[in-house]
């Protein structure tokens, strides 16, 4: 299952308790929540913004 629609981990779990379980879960995400003048490239360690969209 591939997902571009979670913002948060919450999001996850609900979707995956309402469709179940998969061998394999992607979720791919927007540079829309890292600070829009962050070195690049971002990483799970670049501090996060707020989200203006």
């Amino acid at each position: 299952m591939v997902n571009v629609c979670a913002y948060d981990e919450q999001d996850i779990l609900d979707l995956l308790q309402a469709l179940g379980h998969f061998q394999q879960y992607i979720m791919i995400s927007s540079s829309a929540v890292y600070p829009e003048r962050a070195k690049q490239p971002f990483d799970e360690k670049t501090p996060l913004s707020l989200n203006r969209y």
